[in-house]
């Protein structure tokens, strides 16, 4: 498997159980994202040339996004439900030399919005909710103006990721909602909400990630298959954000100081 983003936790319309996350994370080694990964080189482009200043990561645990962040001298905000988030995750970040601030285990829809962040991102949540117009308002609450907000989600709405996934991969499409994977749904909520879209679309390149399951062995045979044409998929493919080939879709917005009129 590559880099996945599911991250989500809470209530609220998850579709997700607790348990299944702590059960996930439970022997998860702690490290920086890879500076190889979509993701990662997705939010230093939206990241470069600004001033670093307090960060706040949605999901946070395992702190790979946040270790990349640490390095790049943000200061390290976040809140998971993941019981390794605090006490060890957080003396993780700590030990690796970061400006740390308060790294919670907190459900995030309870979680008070009094404090505001420069940045404030999630990569892999707000798919997991039913309401996830509400839940990505809750983001934008939490920056500051003139912040930053960057949302990624994988694509699974996509009508050949949808295929794929449907074929090798039941269960984890399943507990998605794929509704909410849609970026211009999103900008359109954000900029209702006093925010600036800078960039809204999707990844481009092709990739392909399962989650846990059981799986029988033909259903196996046909994932490592599909595994082994990802290089000849990538040439074939459009490299150019392709809405039904692209792995993870996002937008990135800015909060206005002033609403406009």
């Amino acid at each position: 498997m590559t880099e996945k983003t599911d991250a989500a936790q809470g209530t609220f319309g998850n579709k997700w159980p607790q348990d299944f996350w702590d059960s996930s994370w439970s022997d998860k080694d702690y490290g920086v994202t890879s500076p190889t990964g979509q993701m990662r080189r997705w939010m230093e482009e939206r990241i470069a040339g600004s001033t670093p200043g307090s960060c706040f990561e949605v999901g946070c645990f395992p702190g790979g996004h946040l270790a990349f962040l640490g390095e790049a001298g943000y200061t390290l905000n976040g809140v998971d439900l993941t019981p390794r988030t605090t006490p060890e995750m957080a003396q993780w970040l700590r030990k690796q030399g970061y400006q740390v601030g308060a790294i919670e285990r907190h459900d995030f829809l309870t979680y008070p919005t009094d404090t505001q962040f420069d940045l404030v991102y999630s990569n892999g949540f707000i798919e997991h909710f039913e309401n996830w117009a509400e839940v990505l308002l809750k983001h934008a609450a939490l920056v500051k103006p003139g912040g930053q907000l960057l949302i990624t989600v994988p694509n699974f709405r996509g009508r050949l990721q949808h295929w794929l996934h449907s074929l090798v991969d039941q269960e984890n499409l399943s507990r998605h909602y794929l509704p909410s994977m849609d970026p211009i749904l999103w900008a359109k909520v954000l900029r209702d909400a006093g925010f600036d879209i800078q960039w809204q679309g999707y990844f481009p390149e092709f990739d392909f990630w399962v989650g846990v399951e059981k799986r029988s062995l033909p259903n196996r045979l046909l994932f490592y298959v599909i595994r082994a044409l990802i290089p000849v998929l990538r040439v074939l493919l459009p490299q150019t954000g392709s809405e039904s080939s692209s792995p993870y879709c996002g937008v990135a917005a800015r909060k206005m100081t002033q609403r406009a009129e």
